[in-house]
C-alpha cells in the first residue's frame, strides 16, 4: 500500500492510541511510587527503578526496531515490538516481588521501543516537510492531554483500587492495541525501498546518519530537555507526599496540572510555526525552558514550600519543551531520505537514553534537596540545548530545499 492510499485519519487515530499507551506506561505510575514502597517495604530509591528500567529496556529495544523496519517493513517491526510490550505488561500484573516487577517493566520497555520508533517513522513516511512538523506538533497537543491526565488517573486508581490496578489497566489496553494493530496497521515502506539484510550496510547507514550535522544537531535537542523533565517527574511525587503532606490522589492532580502546560503549548505550536517558522519556534522554547529552570532555582532557596510558585516555575519549562519537540524532531527526520527508520531509531534511542539519565538522577539524588536537584538538572539540560542550537543547527529551509548540496558541503 502506497502512502497516498493510506486512510490517514484512521492511521492518526491508531497512532494516537499507541503513543498514548506508552505515555500512560510511565506517567500513570508516578503518584503510586510511594505506595509501592510501602507495599514491598523498600526505600524510595528502589521503587524509582520501575521507571528507570522501563526506559533502559526501551532504549535497548529501540536500537533494533528502526533497522528492522527498514529491512522487513514497518508493520512487521511494529507487531513484534507490541507483542513484547503486551507480554511485559501482563507479567507486571502477576509480579509478587519488586525484583520481578522491575524485570517485567524492563521487558515491557523493550517492546515499547517499536511503538516510538516505527510509529513516528510512519508519520514522516506519510507527511512531508512543514506538514510533518505540524502533524507532530498536533500529535503533541493531543498527547499532552494524556500526559496531563495520566498522573490524575493513576492517583485515582491507586486511591480507590490499590496500585495494582494501574498495571491491570495498562495490560488490558495493551491487548486491545495489539488486536487493533494486527487488523489496521498499514505498511508504508514498499519492498523496492527497503534496505538489504546486511550488517555492513546497516552500520554504514547508521554512520552516515550520525555524521550528518543537520540530523544529529536537531535530533538531540528534545532528548536533552527530557533529562530535566524526568528528573522532575521522578522526584515530585516524593516531594509532594513527604515534604508537603499530599496523598497519592492529590499528587496525581498536582502533577497532572503541572504538565497540562503541554496542552496549551503544543496546541499553540502549529500557529507559531506558521507565523514565525520552525527555527524561531525552537528558539522560543529554549528560552522559556531556561527561564523555568532559573525560576525554580530561586524558589528552591527563597520559597521552598510555596506550591504555587513551584508549579509556576515548572510551567515555563514544560511550555518550552512542547515548542521544541515537533519542529526539532521533524527537521531531523525530514533531512534523511534513505534509512529513515534507522534515523528514527537513533532519535528514539537518544530520547530514551536521556530520559533514563534524568530518572537515574532523580533516583540518586532523592533527599531534602528535591527542588535544588530538579532546578539544576533543568538549567543544565537547557543550557546544553542552547549551546547545540546556537553553534551547530542549520536553518530548516536550507535542510529541506537543497539536501544534496548541503550534504556535499558538510561532508
Amino acid at each position: 500500500m502506497s502512502c497516498e492510499q493510506i486512510d490517514k485519519k484512521k492511521f492518526l487515530i491508531l497512532h494516537f492510541f499507541s503513543i498514548s499507551i506508552t505515555l500512560l506506561s510511565t506517567d500513570i505510575y508516578l503518584p503510586c511510587l510511594p505506595k509501592i514502597n510501602e507495599y514491598f517495604r523498600i526505600s524510595g530509591e528502589i521503587s524509582q527503578l520501575i521507571i528507570s528500567f522501563f526506559f533502559l529496556g526501551s532504549f535497548l529495544g529501540s536500537l533494533f526496531y528502526g533497522p528492522l523496519s527498514d529491512i522487513f517493513g514497518r508493520r512487521k517491526a511494529m507487531i513484534l515490538g507490541l507483542s513484547i510490550f503486551t507480554v511485559g505488561a501482563c507479567l507486571c500484573v502477576f509480579s509478587s516481588n519488586v525484583s520481578f516487577l522491575i524485570f517485567s517493566r524492563f521487558i515491557q520497555g523493550i517492546g515499547m521501543g517499536a511503538i516510538n520508533v516505527v510509529g513516528w517513522t510512519v508519520v514522516n513516511d506519510i507527511y512531508k516537510g512543514k506538514t510533518a512538523a505540524k502533524a507532530m506538533s498536533w500529535f503533541g497537543s493531543l498527547l499532552s492531554c494524556v500526559i496531563a491526565c495520566a498522573p490524575i488517573l493513576g492517583g485515582e486508581l491507586a486511591y480507590w483500587f490499590g496500585w495494582h490496578s494501574n498495571f491491570v489497566f495498562i495490560a488490558v489496553l495493551s491487548v486491545l492495541l495489539l488486536t487493533l494493530k494486527l487488523k489496521f496497521f498499514p505498511e508504508t515502506l514498499p519492498e523496492n525501498k527497503r534496505s538489504s539484510l546486511s550488517l555492513y550496510d546497516t552500520i554504514t547507514t547508521i554512520r552516515n546518519i550520525l555524521v550528518f550535522r543537520p540530523f544529529i544537531s536537531y535530533v538531540v535537542l528534545f532528548p536533552l530537555f527530557c533529562i530535566g523533565e524526568w528528573c522532575c517527574l521522578i522526584i515530585m511525587p516524593f516531594f509532594l507526599q513527604h515534604n508537603l503532606g499530599f496523598n497519592s490522589e492529590q499528587s496525581g492532580y498536582i502533577i497532572g496540572g503541572m504538565v497540562s502546560t503541554y496542552i496549551f503549548s503544543a496546541a499553540l505550536a502549529p500557529k507559531i510555526i506558521n507565523k514565525y517558522g520552525l527555527n524561531m519556534t525552537i528558539k522560543a522554547g529554549i528560552y522559556l525552558a531556561l527561564i523555568g529552570g532559573i525560576l525554580l532555582l530561586y524558589v528552591s532557596f527563597i520559597y521552598p514550600d510555596n506550591l504555587y510558585l513551584i508549579i509556576f516555575s515548572q510551567v515555563f519549562y514544560f511550555f518550552g519543551g512542547a515548542l521544541i519537540f515537533g519542529p526539532s524532531s521533524s527537521i531531523a527526520l525530514q533531512s534523511i531520505e534513505t534509512g529513515r527508520g534507522t534515523a528514527s531509531t537513533i532519535r528514539s534511542s537518544l530520547f530514551l537514553l536521556f530520559s533514563t539519565i534524568g530518572s537515574f538522577i532523580g533516583y540518586l539524588f532523592v533527599s531534602d534537596f528535591y527542588l535544588l536537584t530538579v532546578s539544576l538538572c533543568m538549567i543544565a539540560s537547557t543550557t546544553g540545548i542552547f549551546i547545540i542550537y546556537k553553534w551547530f543547527c542549520i536553518d530548516a529551509f536550507e535542510v529541506w530545499s537543497e539536501p544534496d548540496t548541503l550534504r556535499k558541503k558538510l561532508a
